[in-house]
């Protein structure tokens, strides 16, 4: 069975967060087993954790220092065996490539959801891609392309635009 952790900095308002929640609820639905964390456990806004909550997802909320928080995710890491991590933003990618180094069976897949960064944190993110991670997933080809001209490993790109909810909505043809 494929095991799965998705990691956030926060779980707030947000469009990497909301991604993150409805990336995990078509994972379970398929019958995989997903690891949710929460890199700041008590930055997380309440409609997210009751979403959460609803869907009986399994939840991890970090606390602590950077050292300390680092320590328990690779703990989980190992415990529950997990194949695969999928990290949404700077710190987060930075944190699945740093895991994976001691535990080289893991594949890292990191998140990027804007073309636009400041220079610091893209260079830190071509670091990042280039050097820890197994792969780094755009939302738009647009970044794509950027990025892979300012020195992305094009090998390591792959663009998924993002996932909508359909529940709820009225549509008058059917897909």
């Amino acid at each position: 069975m494929m095991r799965v952790a998705i990691i956030c900095k926060t779980f707030l308002k947000g469009g990497a967060e909301k991604q993150a929640l409805i990336l995990t609820k078509l994972l379970v639905d398929k019958g995989m087993d997903v690891f949710l964390v929460n890199w700041y456990g008590e930055k997380v806004d309440q409609r997210n954790l009751k979403f959460i909550n609803d869907n009986t997802f399994r939840y991890f909320p970090m606390s602590g220092s950077f050292l300390r928080k680092l320590k328990n995710f690779r703990k989980i890491l190992r415990q529950e065996k997990i194949n695969i991590i999928i990290s949404y933003l700077t710190l987060s990618n930075f944190v699945s490539g740093i895991s994976k180094i001691s535990n080289r069976r893991v594949k890292s897949i990191g998140g990027i959801r804007n073309e636009k960064l400041p220079y610091y944190k893209f260079l830190f993110e071509k670091l990042i891609h280039n050097y820890l991670n197994d792969a780094t997933v755009f939302n738009n080809f647009s970044a794509k392309s950027k990025f892979e001209k300012r020195g992305f490993n094009p090998k390591k790109v792959y663009v998924i635009q993002n996932a909508i909810e359909t529940a709820g909505l009225q549509f008058e043809q059917e897909f």
